[in-house]
């Protein structure tokens, strides 16, 4: 039980970190202002660690810092997965640009999606993080 469990809590936090990957390849991603689970490393005085942050047990998971799943999960979680994004001040030169000296580098954002999800009986918790490039 407790692997099947913790298995359901995986599934979910995959399903959301899918969403959050979704959100980025958008053409209206953002806007990364440190409301509704769309967070800007920049301009956040109130984190300084994301990854302690999304792993600590006193972090709400609600409508005001991150964004609930909308998909339909089967067998279905006690609580819906969520996800946040964070807009990082790292880019990487994107696919495809000239390395010539003349040419300027044209570089792209790099995000992180954190994903939270809960399995069927509520006790166990599965947190994932991916890094994302987004190529606009």
């Amino acid at each position: 039980a407790n692997q099947r469990d913790t298995q359901v809590a995986f599934q979910a936090a995959e399903a959301a970190l899918r969403s959050g990957e979704s959100a980025l390849s958008s053409a209206s991603a953002g806007p990364f202002d440190n409301t509704g689970g769309m967070f800007d490393v920049a301009t956040n005085a109130t984190i300084t660690d994301f990854v302690a942050y999304a792993t600590d047990s006193s972090t709400t998971w609600n409508d005001s810092d991150s964004v609930v799943y909308a998909g339909t999960l089967n067998p279905a979680p006690s609580t819906l997965p969520r996800y946040f994004i964070v807009q990082t001040t790292q880019t990487s030169q994107a696919t495809g640009s000239s390395l010539a000296a003349d040419q300027p580098l044209t570089s792209v954002p790099i995000y992180e999606i954190f994903a939270r999800g809960v399995g069927l009986s509520g006790k166990s918790v599965v947190v994932l993080e991916t890094t994302y490039e987004r190529s606009d």
